[in-house]
């Protein structure tokens, strides 16, 4: 599916008719093939200083497959990624919850260190062109990894006491 956006400024009229439908011209869904685009401009200078531009995007796709896992305490940094749309994405969780800690930027970028362990999950949203796409993702936290204590010699000993780490 491809999508089309035409910017007007606000003292246009900007209608398209795509198989026989009318619709506004910053949001139209439009399959391949030939359709027409009307532009009625209001005010003074008629036609004149008309300049439209017309952009063709496939539709956003969400292309993160998985997200790691993390650790309550430890810093967290992972991109949310996609393909298609209009080069501009904006973020935002949909459902669920993130992890408690971490964040979700309008730029896709989830950071923080999370503050309580457990497996969470939740929907993200990007849009671009106008256009939506969703995915689930999961997000496992781990507890805080212990101390290490250094015994004689430097040695490392696992706070358990169970093994000596060399």
């Amino acid at each position: 599916m491809l999508y089309f956006r035409v910017p007007t400024p606000n003292d246009w009229d900007c209608k398209a008719f795509i198989d026989g439908n009318n619709e506004r011209c910053d949001q139209i869904d439009a399959a391949e093939g030939d359709w027409s685009v009307m532009i009625r401009p209001f005010g003074p200078g008629g036609f004149s200083n008309v300049l439209l531009e017309a952009f063709l995007f496939e539709a956003v796709s969400i292309t993160t497959a998985g997200l790691p896992g993390g650790s309550v305490g430890v810093p967290y940094n992972a991109t949310l990624q996609t393909s298609d749309g209009d080069g501009i994405y904006l973020w935002e969780l949909q459902g669920g919850a993130l992890p408690p800690g971490l964040e979700l930027a309008s730029d896709g970028t989830i950071s923080a260190p999370p503050t309580a362990g457990g497996q969470y999950t939740f929907t993200v949203r990007v849009i671009s062109a106008g256009k939506p796409a969703e995915v689930e993702h999961t997000i496992s936290v781990g507890p805080a990894p212990g101390p290490v204590v250094f015994g004689r010699g430097g040695s490392a000993i696992d706070p358990t006491g169970a093994r000596t780490l060399r």
